[in-house]
């Protein structure tokens, strides 16, 4: 059931509020910008979710990449929020590579390895803040707003609001 707040306005409609119209257009230059403050949308399965992402990257020019349960992974397989030496940054994007999905995002593992590799340490949430900001610029340079979807994302819901409050 629809929160009163939304029922008498569309999710669109809403979500307009929130875009940053005077960075539409502005390119990333230089190097992939860290995405701090992504949103995420979490669904249930056929619940028009596809069909809400597509209305934002069409419309207002949102980067969403293709779903994976990188996130998930990179939570239960490295318990540590610390990523201090080389060693723990290799660890992790073999963590990541070896998620049959995000090979759909089209990223080598050179590039990204090459992206992250400095300044360490930093924890997860500058991990998937950098990870998310090379996807955004190699495949939506212009994005302004970068978003994810997965509805199996909702498991891990703290976590989330922890890493991007």
């Amino acid at each position: 059931m629809w929160p009163d707040a939304l029922r008498n306005e569309s999710l669109l409609d809403r979500f307009w509020e929130y875009i940053p119209w005077d960075a539409v257009g502005a390119r990333a230059v230089g190097h992939a910008k860290p995405v701090t403050d992504p949103f995420f949308i979490l669904h249930d399965s056929r619940s028009g979710s596809t069909f809400l992402a597509d209305l934002l990257v069409r419309h207002t020019g949102v980067a969403i990449p293709p779903e994976s349960n990188v996130l998930p992974r990179v939570l239960k397989k490295c318990r540590s929020n610390r990523i201090a030496t080389r060693r723990d940054l290799r660890r992790i994007i073999r963590i990541v590579f070896q998620e049959e999905k995000f090979r759909d995002w089209k990223l080598p593992r050179a590039e990204v390895y090459g992206a992250l590799r400095d300044p360490l340490p930093f924890d997860r949430a500058a991990f998937f803040a950098r990870l998310f900001g090379l996807w955004r610029a190699r495949h939506a340079p212009q994005a302004p707003l970068f978003g994810v979807k997965k509805g199996s994302y909702a498991e891990n819901h703290e976590a989330i609001v922890g890493m991007f409050p």
